[in-house]
């Protein structure tokens, strides 16, 4: 799977950046894409380029905060074959500080999550953008198993772990991701 990120030159993301980025992205045979920064605006040529991108059978994942989460300047305009991800903490409790909402798919680890970082050492990362790594991560193991877009959207929310209250709710949509589920439906 490929991550596309993609700014202008002063480091902000413009729409047309973004649009840009997941154009590309399509162009060159991503078959998921993660869009990790936040919708302050309306930004409708990134929305013209997401609807594409799940036209064209991609997979795209979004953080609830990236989606623009209260405002719903993505996630309520394009299609629902958006992933939205929020995160939850090390005990599979979800974070208040992401979002949630009706928009919501899944969520994932993306509190007190720590990787290497640039100087050899670890760096703690705590936003919605990492859980929707994860989401990602585990979308492109399932578009390489050949099942297809659908299918990987499918596995995906069938095989998540149901968080309290049960069913689809707000603030955990279908549940926290399983990734070993998911791999054998």
């Amino acid at each position: 799977y490929k991550v596309i990120r993609e700014g202008s030159h002063l480091g902000q993301v413009t729409d047309a950046d973004a649009a840009t980025a997941i154009n590309d992205a399509v162009a060159w045979g991503a078959q998921v894409i993660q869009i990790d920064y936040s919708f302050t605006t309306a930004m409708p040529l990134t929305l013209i380029a997401v609807n594409a991108a799940l036209f064209a059978d991609r997979i795209v994942v979004t953080g609830v905060a990236s989606a623009g989460a209260g405002v719903g300047y993505l996630p309520v305009n394009a299609g629902p074959e958006l992933l939205v991800v929020s995160a939850t903490d090390v005990f599979g409790n979800p974070m208040g500080y992401d979002g949630e909402g009706p928009q919501l798919d899944l969520v994932a680890p993306g509190n007190g999550v720590y990787a290497r970082a640039s100087n050899f050492c670890c760096t703690n990362f705590s936003q919605d953008a990492t859980a929707a790594s994860f989401v990602s991560g585990v979308a492109g193991l399932l578009m390489e198993m050949l099942v297809g877009e659908w299918n990987t959207r499918r596995s995906l929310l069938e095989s998540a772990t149901d968080i309290l209250p049960a069913g689809f709710d707000n603030a955990t949509g279908y549940g926290l991701l399983n990734a070993r589920c998911a791999m054998s439906l």
